[in-house]
C-alpha cells in the first residue's frame, strides 16, 4: 500500500487540559482485534422471561481478527483460528508483538534511536575498559 504523506490527515486537534495548558495529541499507530468464540458468537438477547436464541453453529472454531493501522491506514492484517479461546488468543499476542517490534524497529532505525538496552551495554564495555 503506498501511502501519500504530503495530505496525511491524523484525528488530532488542540484540547483543552488544565491552568490555560493545551494538548496537541494523536494516535499515529494502533491495532483492533475482534475476537468470536466457538460457533461465531451469534446470541439474540430477547426481554425478560423470554429464552434466549442463538445460532451458533458449534462446528465454526474460536477465531479472531487483527489490524494494525498506520494514521487509520491498515498496513498489517491477518485472521486467526484454534481450538480454544486461549489458543487464539496467544496466537493474536504473538503475532501483534512480533508486528510491533518490526515496526518499532523500523521506526528506531529511521531516527537513529539506540534502545536503552544497548545504551546501557555500550557503556558498561566503556566502563570495563
Amino acid at each position: 500500500m503506498k501511502m501519500d504523506h504530503s495530505d496525511l490527515e491524523l484525528d488530532i486537534e488542540w484540547t483543552d487540559d488544565c491552568q490555560g495548558k493545551k494538548d496537541f495529541d494523536a494516535d499515529v499507530l494502533s491495532v483492533s482485534t475482534r475476537y468470536w468464540p466457538r460457533g461465531g458468537g451469534f446470541t439474540i438477547i430477547n426481554p425478560p422471561g423470554v429464552p434466549y436464541e442463538t445460532n451458533a453453529d458449534r462446528s465454526i472454531l474460536p477465531s479472531a481478527v487483527s489490524h494494525i493501522s498506520l494514521c487509520g491506514e491498515v498496513i498489517a492484517e491477518k485472521y486467526f483460528e484454534g481450538d480454544s479461546e486461549a489458543e487464539v488468543k496467544w496466537s493474536v499476542e504473538m503475532w501483534v508483538k512480533t508486528q510491533l517490534v518490526t515496526i518499532t524497529g523500523l521506526i528506531m532505525a529511521q531516527y537513529k534511536v539506540i534502545p536503552d538496552s544497548e545504551r546501557w551495554a555500550s557503556r558498561q564495555e566503556k566502563d570495563e575498559t
